[in-house]
């Protein structure tokens, strides 16, 4: 114990007076280093709050991509499938047109038949031979 001591006494009187100053309690310095740990610790407070509410809406962001692809492909299926019905419509529509236009009266076969062999009675009696015979 004697030993420590006298080399704790030969270290303080060699040291020099910067490494004394380590040794000594100042309160000023203490609270100065308490006020700036409290300081340092709320912005790691509000630092922490920040990247937690981030990651947050990473997460939240990341779910509702997901979602809204999900819905995306769910939004191309009807919009094909009423693509493929106004397709279906259009045709069935054609085809109504056409029906309608060669069948609309009555026997129209027979009409146009008899409008064509009527032309080519008249063409043949005026000698105009630019219509072809009907069958």
């Amino acid at each position: 114990m004697k030993r420590a001591l006298l080399m704790t006494v030969v270290l303080l009187v060699l040291l020099p007076g910067i490494a004394k100053a380590q040794w000594t309690f100042d309160i000023v310095s203490v609270e100065a280093y308490i006020n700036d740990h409290k300081k340092q610790r709320s912005l790691l407070l509000a630092r922490s709050t920040l990247e937690y509410s981030n990651k947050l809406l990473h997460e939240y962001s990341r779910k509702e991509i997901g979602e809204y692809k999900e819905l995306n492909v769910d939004l191309d299926r009807y919009t094909r499938a009423f693509d493929v019905i106004d397709v279906m419509y259009q045709s069935l529509r054609t085809v109504l047109n056409v029906k309608k236009h060669l069948y609309g009266g009555q026997r129209p076969y027979r009409r146009l038949q008899e409008t064509v062999g009527g032309l080519q009675r008249e063409n043949r009696e005026t000698g105009d031979a630019s219509t072809p015979a009907m069958p």
